[in-house]
C-alpha cells in the first residue's frame, strides 16, 4: 500500500469527505486494515480484479486462500499500451473469458487417464491442477522439493516476493483437485514409465528472464 501515509494525511485534512483508498491493495486483510483504522471509506481495486474478478466474492465468503493475487507486475496494461495486444495477466490465464469469474472445471472427462507432469513450475502446475479437476489421475514429478520451479528464484530478488502467490494458488488448487506431488526427483525415463501414464506433460523448458534493472 504505497500511498497509505499520503491518504492518511489527506483523511485528516478533509474531514467529512468520503475517501477511497487505492494503489497496490491486493489482499483483503490489507483492505480491511484501512477500513478498521478509519483511513478510508471505500477500497478501490483495479489490477487485483484483473488477476481474480472473484476477489470480492472470495473475500466475503472467507476464501482468501483461493484468490489469484495480483503481483503488481503491470503486464495487464503493458500488453495493451506498449504492445497493442489484448489484456493479459501472468496469474489469470482466462482474462476476459465469459466464464472467468470464480472458474473451476465443471465438465468432467468421459474417460479418466493417468497423466504425469514433469516439472512443477507455473506451466506444469497449471496443467496439473486443471487436468485433475477435470477428472484425470495426475502425478507431478519435480526436481525441487516444493512447487514453483524457477519462479521461486524470482521471489528472492527485490520486489519479487509476491510472485509466490502464483504457485501458492496453484498448489492449493492442485491439493483440492487431488494431484499427487513427488518432489526431490530428477525424473528419468524409467521413473515416468513406472507410473504407466497415458499421457505425459513435459514442463521443464522455461528459462528465467532477468529483470532489466539487475546487473
Amino acid at each position: 500500500m504505497p500511498y497509505r501515509t499520503l491518504q492518511a494525511t489527506l483523511r485528516q485534512q478533509l474531514p467529512g469527505v468520503v475517501m477511497m483508498s487505492a494503489g497496490r491493495i491486493t489482499d483483503p486483510a490489507e483492505a480491511q486494515t484501512l477500513l478498521d483504522h478509519n483511513e478510508a471509506d471505500l477500497i478501490g481495486l483495479g489490477r487485483a480484479l484483473v488477476a481474480d474478478p472473484a476477489w470480492p466474492i472470495k473475500s466475503a465468503t472467507g476464501r482468501t486462500y483461493d484468490i489469484r493475487y495480483c503481483v503488481s507486475c503491470n503486464t495487464c496494461w503493458d500488453t495493451m499500451i506498449t504492445h497493442r495486444l489484448p489484456m493479459a495477466c501472468i496469474n489469470n490465464p482466462r482474462v476476459a473469458w465469459v466464464d472467468e469469474v470464480d472458474w473451476w472445471p465443471t465438465q468432467k472427462v468421459e474417460k479418466q487417464k493417468r497423466i504425469v507432469v514433469v516439472g512443477a513450475g507455473l506451466a506444469g502446475m497449471e496443467a496439473a491442477w486443471v487436468a485433475a479437476a477435470r477428472g484425470h489421475n495426475v502425478t507431478v514429478l519435480s526436481k525441487g522439493s516444493e512447487p514453483g520451479g524457477k519462479a521461486r528464484l524470482r521471489t528472492h530478488l527485490d520486489g519479487g516476493e509476491e510472485v509466490s502467490s502464483v504457485y501458492d494458488y496453484q498448489t492449493t488448487a492442485a491439493q483440492r483437485a487431488g494431484v499427487k506431488f513427488v518432489g526431490g526427483i530428477t525424473a528419468q525415463l524409467k521413473d515416468v514409465i513406472a507410473l504407466k501414464p497415458d499421457s505425459v506433460v513435459l514442463a521443464t523448458g522455461s528459462e528465467m528472464v532477468k529483470p532489466e534493472w539487475l546487473p
